[in-house]
């Protein structure tokens, strides 16, 4: 459904926490966790 064309589709989320988030921490931390993952780390390859 997300790959299609003509698709039209938003995913809105809204999140309450009780504490501040120190935005350092999180992004020192993305470099172990989310950009470890496959999806965000394939290599890109041209065929010429």
């Amino acid at each position: 459904m997300f790959h299609e064309p003509n698709s039209n589709v938003y995913i809105i989320a809204m999140i309450g926490l009780k504490t501040k988030i120190n935005a350092e921490v999180v992004k020192a931390n993305l470099v172990h966790t989310l950009l470890k993952h496959s999806r965000f780390s394939s290599l890109q390859v041209k065929n010429y």
